[in-house]
Order: structure tokens, then sequence, then C-alpha cells
């Protein structure tokens, strides 16, 4: 999801171009989201909710082919990680290679300084003109989930206007009950919800749909 407002931009999750039918997709889609700020985007940060690739893939590909999406000064990736945990679990080493891709990517533009604009957990809420962004299910434990699916950060965008929206990327229903009984106890009644892990029978339990 692309967000704007006020003149400022921001990307919940960027996609992937894993067959040249998805590339093709991502391309256009860019292409015309360019279009429609007048051919520039300056991106003040990017949600990677988890580390599989229909979440990620996109990331390099997306500044790479198109010089008139850009980053801000101030350009933050919200990604999930954890450097001092055992290197030896397939998840954290897919973690790890992801988090690299990120950091190429920001050197780039960034030089040394890349490290400090990707924000590893707990993070903390931010406003985008007109919108406000709560983040959970982003602190250390819920990185080190063993199922990636249910490390996602859940993102509660709110307009100035009373609507909201509930985006929970992939959590799968155990995660997703322990989120409702402790996190998203509180958060009811969303005016959209972007239900978990694409819909499918292994995530939003009808007690989480009934709440929410």
């Amino acid at each position: 999801i692309a967000l704007q407002s006020s003149g400022q931009w921001g990307m919940v999750d960027v996609g992937m171009t894993y067959t040249d039918a998805m590339e093709e997709q991502a391309e256009e889609g860019m292409e015309r989201l360019l279009a429609f700020n007048g051919g520039s985007i300056e991106l003040d940060f990017v949600v990677i909710t988890h580390a599989h690739i229909d979440h990620y893939g996109y990331f390099a590909d997306m500044f790479q082919n198109h010089p008139g999406l850009t980053m801000s000064d101030d350009f933050k990736v919200y990604f999930k990680y954890v450097d001092d945990a055992d290197g030896d679990s397939e998840q954290l080493s897919r973690i790890n290679s992801v988090y690299q891709m990120i950091l190429s990517v920001l050197e780039e533009r960034f030089g040394e300084e890349a490290p400090d604009h990707i924000l590893q957990s707990d993070y903390e809420s931010i406003t985008l003109g007109d919108f406000s962004l709560d983040f959970y299910n982003c602190d250390t434990e819920a990185a080190l989930q063993q199922n990636l699916n249910n490390s996602s950060t859940v993102v509660h965008l709110r307009h100035s206007n009373g609507a909201d929206m509930l985006m929970m990327g992939d959590v799968e229903k155990d995660r997703e009950a322990v989120l409702l009984s402790g996190e998203l106890a509180d958060i009811s009644d969303v005016d959209i919800l972007k239900a978990g892990h694409h819909g499918l029978p292994n995530s939003t339990s009808t007690a989480f749909f009934d709440q929410m």
C-alpha cells in the first residue's frame, strides 16, 4: 500500500518481481504512481512487515529502475532484525539476508550512515500528513517467531477524519490470538481490515473478525 498526504509519502510492503508477469505488473504500477505525482516521489518510509519475498522482493528494483523514486533525508525502513541472536536458525539467516539487501540499497543513498536508517524493533508511532500509524507485534520477541508469518509487523493506520485501517501482514491464527488478548485488545470496529496471510484459512479467526 502507498500512502500520500500533505506532500509526504510512505509504503507498507512493496511486493515482488519473482516472475516476468509480476515484474511487469510491479513496474507498470510504479510508473502509474509516479505519473500520478508528476513523475517523482520522495519517500519518507517503507515498512517491510516480514522477511517473505512477496513483501520485500521489489525493494531494490523499485529504486534502481525508477530514478523518479527517491528517499528523503530522513527516510526510514521499518524491518525487524535481531543482530545478536543465534545465526544458525534458517529463519534468522533469511532475515539477515533481507537486512543485508536493504542495507546495500541504503548505502548507495546514505553511505556509512545507512544502518541508522533501518529501525529494527519497538517502533514508535509516526505521523504522515493527515495519517497516524501505530505499530504492533514489532518487539524482539515477535522478531524471533519461528514462523515468519507470525513475525509480521501489524500496522494501524488512522486518518484525521476518523477512518482507520488495520493491516495484519501475514499473521496467522495462533499469533493473532496472542495479539487479540494483548496489544490489539483495545482495537475494534475498524473501517478497513487487511486480513492476515492473504485471506487464507490459517488467519483471521472468527473471534478476531468479530472484534474488528
